[in-house]
C-alpha cells in the first residue's frame, strides 16, 4: 500500500557530505527516540495539552513517516525519525492531559468535608496532612475526586489510619497557581494527581465507619504499620530517615533534619529513586548469587546468576510496593527491571539502550514526567554515569592491566567519579528547579554515599526479612548507627560557611540549552559531540541575563514586593508566605520578612502602602475595600485587591477584577512599564485557572 521513499543517490556534495558525517548516527537513533519523544511531551505539556482533532490527525499520520523513509538518505531518515517521535510524544500528552481530567474546586469555601483517607505525610510546616478520595463537599456543587487537608488544630497528632472515612470542617480552595509568571505551576501538577482542592482545618476530625477495605487500602495500612513499627524501634530523626528510606513515608522527619539535607546536598537519599533500589536489588541479587554458589555443584547444574536477577527483580517488587510507588519510586523500578532483564538474556546490563528503555516507559506512562526535577535529575545523572564509565573502559590507564595503583584505589576512585559526575549532571536542574547549589556536596556525598551501601540498605534488607519472624530489631539497630553518621555529616556540611549557593531563577531556554547539550554530548558519535558542550556553554550568559521583575504582585494582589538595591522589600510583615519564599529563592536571596518589610522604600501602615520608584513613579498598595480618586494620577501604579470598579484617571492599576482574570503579576521598569501576568505566560490549558 505504502512505497518506500527510494534512496536518493544525488550528486550534490553537500547532501553526500552530510549523509557520510550522519551515516554513524544510524545506530544512535533509537538512544535518540526518547529523547525526541520527551520534547514533544515538554511541547504539548506548553501548549497546554489540548489540541484540535485536526491537528491529532496530523500528528497520527507524522508517526508514520519513518516506515516510508526506511531507505531514504540517512539526513531525511534522522529528520523522519525525529519529527515521529515529537508527534508521538505530542499525541501521548495530549491523550493523559484528557484521561486524568477530574473536577477542580471553582472558589475558597469554608465546610464540611467528608473522605476516606488515602494518604498521610507532612505539610512544610511540619503539620500532618492527609489525602482523601471518594469525597463530598457539603454546599459545593464541583465535588473533587481528590482533596488535600493540612490538620493545624489540637487535633493535629490525630490517629487516623489509610482506609478511615473521616468528617471534618475545613477551609478548602482550588489548587493554587503560579506565584510569578513562569513560575512553577502547581495547578499543573495537581491536574496529574487528581487533586481538586487543598486546604486546611482546624477542628476535630471525626473518624466514621470504615468502609470494606480494599486490597489497596489493605497495603497502605500495613506500610503505615511497618512505619509505625520503624519509629517505634528507632527514635528521632534516625527513624524518620528510616521509615523515609523503608516505606516512603516522610511524615516523620523534622524540618531542621530536611534543611540540612538539602544543604549538604544529601536529600536525594530521601527520595527512593534509582540509588535505593539499585543498593537493594544489587544486595539481593549478590546475595542470591553468592548463598547459591556455596551450595556444592549447584552451580554446574542451575544458572544461579539468572535465578539471582529474579529474586533481585522480585524484591524490587516488594519494594516498589511497600514505598507507596512513587513516581521517582517507579523510574527506578522500570530502570532496574531492564537491566536485570538484560541478564536474564545474556545481554549486557548498564547500557545507554537501558537508559533509553527506562526514559520511553516512563514517558509513555506519565508523560508529565518531563517537567519534574525527579525525571530530569535521575536520567541526567545515570546518562551521564553510564557515558563516562563507558569511556573510562575504553581507557587502558583505567583497565590497569599491570593491577597497579588504579587497581588498588579503584573502589575509592569510582566513588570520586560518580559522586562528581553525579554532582555536575544535576547541579543545572537543581539551580533552575530549586534556586540552589550545594558547593559542598561533593564532600558529602563521598562520606554519606558508602554508608548507604555498605550499611543502611543491607541492614534495612536484613530487617525486612526477619521482620516476620520478630528478629529485626538488631538489624535495624545497625540500621541506625549508618543513619546517624548520615546526619551527622548532613549537620556538618551544612554548617560550613559556603555550603550553599544561592542562584536566581533563570529562563527555561538555559535549562533547554544544558539538557540538550549534555545529551548531544552523551549520544553523538565523532568530534561533533564537543558541539554540546558550546551548548552548556551558551546557557551560562543566557542565564547571567536574565533580569528579575521589578516588582512582583501575588495572584491575590495582598502581597507586593519591590526589588532594591538591598534585596526584594515586601508590603507586609505576614501572609502569602509560600508567595514570599517562592520569590525569595527565584531572586536567589535568604528570606527575611522582618528586613523585607525594614528595606521597603516608603511608608507603611495597616492596610495601606507607598513606595517611590525609579523613573519618578510612584506605587501604591491598598487592602480598603475603596480608594482615593486622587491617587489615579500619571506615574502611579495602584495595587487595589478589594476595589471592585477601577478609577478614573491615567494610571497604571491593578484591581480585583484584575487578579481574577490574570493571576500573579510581575512588572519592568523602563521608559514604560512592561506587564506580564500568569494568563499571558501560560496560556489556556485545562488546569489553568485564569483563561
Amino acid at each position: 500500500m505504502f512505497k518506500a521513499i527510494p534512496y536518493l543517490p544525488t550528486r550534490s556534495p553537500g547532501l553526500v557530505w552530510l549523509s557520510d558525517a550522519l551515516e554513524p548516527q544510524r545506530r544512535q537513533l533509537v538512544l535518540w527516540w526518547p529523547v525526541f519523544f520527551g520534547i514533544g511531551c515538554a511541547l504539548c505539556l506548553g501548549w497546554g495539552g489540548v489540541l484540535p482533532d485536526w491537528q491529532l490527525l496530523m500528528l497520527g499520520l507524522v508517526i508514520a513517516v519513518p516506515i516510508l523513509a526506511r531507505r531514504a538518505a540517512v539526513p531525511i531518515l534522522m529528520a523522519a525519525w525525529a519529527a515521529s517521535a515529537m508527534a508521538g510524544g505530542v499525541m501521548v500528552t495530549a491523550w493523559r492531559v484528557h484521561a486524568v481530567a477530574a473536577p477542580i474546586l471553582a472558589a475558597d469555601m469554608a465546610t464540611t468535608i467528608e473522605g476516606r483517607v488515602i494518604g498521610i505525610s507532612r505539610s512544610s510546616g511540619n503539620n500532618p496532612r492527609i489525602l482523601l478520595d471518594r469525597v463530598t463537599v457539603y454546599d459545593s456543587a464541583v465535588q473533587p475526586d481528590r482533596i488535600r487537608i493540612a490538620l493545624t488544630g489540637p487535633q493535629a497528632e490525630a490517629t487516623v489510619r489509610p482506609g478511615d472515612v473521616v468528617r471534618l470542617h475545613a477551609r478548602i480552595a482550588p489548587p493554587s497557581g503560579p506565584v510569578e509568571p513562569h513560575g512553577f505551576d502547581f495547578r499543573q501538577m495537581a491536574w496529574f494527581q487528581r487533586l481538586g482542592a487543598v486546604g486546611y482545618s482546624t477542628a476535630p476530625v471525626l473518624i466514621l465507619a470504615p468502609e470494606p477495605a480494599t486490597a489497596w487500602i489493605r497495603l497502605l495500612q500495613a506500610r503505615q504499620d511497618v512505619s509505625d513499627a520503624i519509629v517505634g524501634a528507632i527514635d528521632g530523626p534516625r527513624g524518620g530517615f528510616a521509615t523515609a528510606l523503608l516505606t516512603g513515608d516522610r511524615a516523620h522527619i523534622d524540618q531542621d533534619t530536611l534543611e540540612d539535607l538539602r544543604a549538604s546536598n544529601l536529600a536525594h537519599l530521601l527520595a527512593i529513586s534509582g540509588m535505593h533500589m539499585g543498593m537493594l536489588t544489587g544486595f539481593v541479587f549478590a546475595l542470591v548469587r553468592f548463598g547459591l554458589s556455596a551450595v556444592p555443584g549447584l552451580a554446574a547444574q542451575w544458572p544461579i546468576r539468572k535465578l539471582a536477577a529474579v529474586a533481585a527483580i522480585l524484591a524490587g517488587v516488594v519494594y516498589l510496593v511497600m514505598s507507596g510507588g512513587a513516581v521517582a519510586t517507579q523510574r527506578a523500578f522500570v530502570m532496574v527491571t531492564v537491566v536485570l532483564f538484560a541478564v536474564l538474556i545474556d545481554r549486557p546490563a548498564f547500557t545507554l539502550r537501558a537508559v533509553a528503555l527506562a526514559a520511553a516507559i516512563i514517558l509513555i506512562t506519565a508523560p508529565e514526567s518531563i517537567a519534574g526535577p525527579g525525571f530530569q535529575m535521575s536520567f541526567a545523572a545515570t546518562a551521564a554515569l553510564i557515558a563516562t564509565f563507558e569511556w573510562l573502559r575504553g581507557q587502558a590507564w583505567w583497565r590497569d592491566e599491570k593491577r597497579g595503583w588504579v587497581t588498588r584505589l579503584r573502589p575509592a576512585l569510582a566513588l570520586f567519579v560518580a559522586s562528581s559526575v553525579a554532582g555536575a549532571a544535576t547541579a543545572p536542574i537543581s539551580a533552575f528547579h530549586f534556586g540552589q547549589i550545594s558547593q559542598l556536596g561533593l564532600l558529602a556525598n563521598l562520606m554519606a554515599v558508602p554508608l548507604m551501601g555498605s550499611v543502611i540498605m543491607p541492614a534495612g534488607v536484613i530487617a525486612a526479612v526477619l521482620a516476620p519472624i520478630g528478629l529485626a530489631e538488631v538489624p535495624l539497630w545497625v540500621m541506625s548507627l549508618g543513619i546517624g553518621g548520615v546526619l551527622a555529616v548532613a549537620d556538618f556540611v551544612a554548617g560550613m560557611e559556603g555550603a550553599v549557593r544561592l542562584v536566581p531563577m533563570g529562563p527555561l531556554l538555559a535549562l533547554c540549552l544544558v539538557s540538550l547539550g549534555g545529551v548531544w554530548l552523551i549520544l553523538w558519535r565523532g568530534a561533533g559531540r564537543w558541539l554540546g558542550v558550546v551548548a552548556m556553554l551558551a546557557a551560562l550568559p543566557i542565564w547571567g541575563a536574565e533580569a528579575r521583575p521589578d516588582i512582583l504582585i501575588s495572584d491575590d494582589g495582598m502581597l507586593v514586593g519591590i526589588l532594591t538595591e538591598d534585596g526584594r522589600a515586601l508590603n507586609r510583615m505576614r501572609g502569602n508566605g509560600f508567595a514570599a519564599e517562592r520569590w525569595a529563592e527565584n531572586d536567589g536571596q535568604p528570606l527575611d520578612r522582618a528586613r523585607a518589610r525594614d528595606i521597603w522604600p516608603g511608608e507603611q501602615r495597616r492596610g495601606y502602602a507607598f513606595a517611590r520608584l525609579s523613573g519618578g513613579r510612584d506605587l501604591i498598595w491598598s487592602s480598603e475595600r475603596s480608594a482615593e480618586p486622587s491617587w489615579c494620577r500619571t506615574g502611579v501604579i495602584l495595587v487595589l485587591p478589594r476595589v471592585a470598579e477601577p478609577l478614573l484617571g491615567p494610571c497604571l492599576q491593578f484591581t480585583q477584577a484584575t487578579f481574577a482574570a490574570t493571576g500573579a503579576i510581575a512588572l519592568t521598569l523602563g521608559s514604560e512599564v512592561s506587564v506580564i501576568t500568569t494568563r499571558d505566560a501560560r496560556g489556556p490549558s485545562p488546569w489553568a485557572r485564569y483563561q
